[in-house]
């Protein structure tokens, strides 16, 4: 990791607790489905994960372990839980490039994202499966198999994967709740289909 990406993280980490100091912390916790614990403590879950956001000093833990948790992750849950506008989930999906200034970014999701789980995942379905429910996933029912992830308590993330074949190379896509850009940026897009991604790769015993 660069200097400058280093320096970024931290620019956009501060900048996420400069709006937690200002939020409404109830509203907020309403709109993403968030749980205050109590006055100074926030439960959320990411990832079949749960942790908890300080009030205060908008410090980002793992509830049940003493794990360090990523800057990025760090950032990426600030920025739910600031940006979050109550909508349900839709249950109509879309695409990156769908996303309101997805085009930008498109390229660069395909690359940290669509491409590493095709590398991955494209001829071996069952490691795919397999790796999905050690995560947490549910099986879905798009494509030659596909994998819904409820990344946040209103985002859900949909992996569809088409095996290959002698003619056809294997093709892989990321669909998203049409919901989704009342939670994130498409940036944070990339970020969270990154980790998930590596977790899956992670839970395969691959290499990322």
């Amino acid at each position: 990791m660069s200097e400058k990406t280093v320096f970024n993280l931290d620019a956009a980490y501060e900048m996420a607790r400069e709006k937690m100091a200002s939020a409404d912390i109830e509203k907020q916790c309403l709109y993403c489905g968030a749980v205050r614990d109590d006055q100074n403590s926030i439960s959320i879950d990411f990832i079949y994960e749960n942790y908890t956001i300080d009030v205060i000093s908008s410090a980002v833990n793992l509830t049940s372990t003493d794990r360090d948790v990523p800057l990025r992750s760090k950032i990426l849950i600030l920025h739910y839980f600031l940006q979050a506008k109550n909508s349900k989930l839709a249950n109509e999906h879309i695409t990156y490039r769908q996303l309101p200034g997805g085009l930008i970014y498109y390229p660069t999701f395909i690359q940290r994202t669509v491409k590493r789980l095709t590398d991955a995942f494209g001829n071996e379905v069952q490691d795919f499966i397999t790796a999905g429910r050690k995560i947490g996933a549910d099986i879905g029912r798009e494509g030659d198999v596909s994998l819904v992830i409820r990344a946040f308590p209103r985002v859900s993330v949909n992996l569809v994967l088409w095996q290959g074949d002698n003619e056809l190379p294997p093709q892989l896509n990321i669909l998203f709740d049409d919901n989704i850009s009342d939670y994130l940026e498409p940036e944070d897009v990339t970020v969270m289909c990154e980790i998930i991604v590596g977790r899956l790769i992670t839970a395969a015993g691959k290499n990322a």
